[in-house]
């Protein structure tokens, strides 16, 4: 739901600086490491506080892809932009993957660190 409505935002709140798309990527880490700790510590009292979290995580995520690619689209002009626009899909999907990729060994580990 967060992806979808922030995708869908760019014409309403356009993010016209790549530093400010820093906020975004910094609030996602901080969700990161504060999910690892609930996950191996299970301090959260109610799964919708989880939810609000993912929701805000899909806020976040879903402002980065569609800002990015909307000041790649106004800064750029042919052949560089068609570039640009091809290695920023590119290097999202390949992160997309390492995620996967490392929460297939992250999982686990979490796991263990829980049932001790």
């Amino acid at each position: 739901m967060g992806v979808f409505v922030s995708r869908s935002s760019v014409n309403l709140l356009p993010i016209k600086s790549l530093w400010v798309l820093q906020v975004p990527a910094i609030l996602q880490l901080f969700n990161a490491l504060f999910l690892t700790f609930v996950a191996i510590y299970n301090f959260v009292p109610s799964i919708f506080i989880i939810f609000a979290i993912f929701i805000f995580e899909g806020l976040c995520g879903g402002a980065i892809y569609v800002n990015v690619f909307y000041l790649i689209s106004q800064h750029f002009q042919g052949a560089e932009k068609e570039f640009c626009l091809g290695a920023t899909s590119q290097a999202y999907g390949i992160g997309i993957t390492l995620a996967g990729v490392s929460g297939i060994f992250y999982t686990p580990f979490l796991q263990h660190l829980r049932s001790n």
